[in-house]
């Protein structure tokens, strides 16, 4: 399956497709970051389903673990495949824009647990219904840092912004998927 938005508490899963002539049903094992608490099993029930949404506040600002297994019901049974490989979801932070110019915006954003540091990119053309938007890395902040402002945007274009976090497990390092970002009109107007 795909994580395909991770925002605050609540989560979007996409179950990858593929031909179903078994009728598979599916089941998702939500579990704390760090792997040490079972949060949630979702079992899928309804083998048409292609997606399911979630929301558990324990994963707020925190991040998750999630592993799926397919199922299949046999004369009333259920038949379990193995478990995927767990895969370690980490959110995007959740920024807030001010435009503070005609060519500036400002990102604030909430930390994320565990964080040891944040990446901020943009796009000057985050209007275009293209795929061909051009993302760029604007800096790199510490841990401490939960605002930054972009200078030099265009106007007469949307701009758009995204934060990555790098967070720390353990001894190793993850970072959020980009899977949404937020975008103004830079108005010549301001």
């Amino acid at each position: 399956g795909i994580i395909e938005e991770h925002m605050k508490s609540k989560v979007l899963f996409h179950f990858l497709k593929f031909p179903n002539p078994y009728r598979l049903l599916s089941r998702i094992a939500v579990y704390s970051v760090d792997g040490k608490k079972k949060l949630k099993t979702y079992n899928i029930t309804n083998s048409y389903t292609r997606s399911k949404t979630f929301s558990l506040k324990a994963i707020k600002n925190k991040g998750f673990r999630v592993k799926v297994s397919s199922y299949v019901v046999v004369n009333g049974k259920k038949c379990y495949s193995k478990w995927s490989k767990t895969k370690v979801v980490i959110p995007q932070a959740d920024v807030k824009l001010t435009r503070k110019s005609k060519t500036s915006v400002k990102l604030s954003w909430k930390k994320v647990s565990n964080a040891t540091g944040y990446t901020i990119y943009a796009c000057k053309n985050a209007g275009s219904f293209t795929s061909n938007k051009k993302w760029y890395k604007v800096a790199k902040v510490g841990k401490k840092t939960t605002s930054y402002t972009v200078k030099k945007l265009k106007t007469g274009k949307y701009a758009g912004f995204y934060v990555i976090p790098t967070v720390k497990i353990g001894k190793k390092s993850y970072k959020a998927d980009a899977t949404w970002y937020m975008s103004m009109y830079m108005s010549k107007y301001y």
